[in-house]
């Protein structure tokens, strides 16, 4: 199957519809999705309600929390060693320093002298 290429437009109109779908269809209260390649806004759509207590509409500025993300980025870097070589999946933990030297030569334990 050959690949196609879309404008900008129709591939906006596409994460609207879909944005939209999810908010009408599936009960989504309210979403933002931006899509950038080579450093470029492709994609920014959004809808539904920032705020339930409000009303206030979701909006391409509105913020939201963002909860375990932690885990796919960990997860995306450890693929992203594994696919060059630097670890294998089958290593055990206990083979990786508990705290390695930063190459900042920083300390890497928190420190806790009353400092912000």
């Amino acid at each position: 199957m050959a690949a196609v290429a879309l404008s900008r437009l129709e591939t906006n109109r596409l994460f609207q519809k879909a944005t939209d779908t999810a908010i009408r269809d599936h009960g989504e209260v309210g979403l933002q999705v931006a899509v950038y390649h080579e450093n470029d806004l492709v994609v920014d759509a959004w809808g539904g309600i920032a705020d339930e207590t409000t009303g206030r509409p979701v909006d391409g500025e509105t913020l939201f929390p963002v909860f375990s993300v932690v885990k796919a980025v960990t997860a995306t870097a450890l693929h992203i060693q594994a696919e060059r070589g630097l670890l294998a999946y089958d290593q055990p933990i206990a083979r990786f320093p508990r705290n390695p030297p930063l190459s900042s030569g920083a300390d890497p334990e928190p420190r806790n002298d009353g400092n912000p």
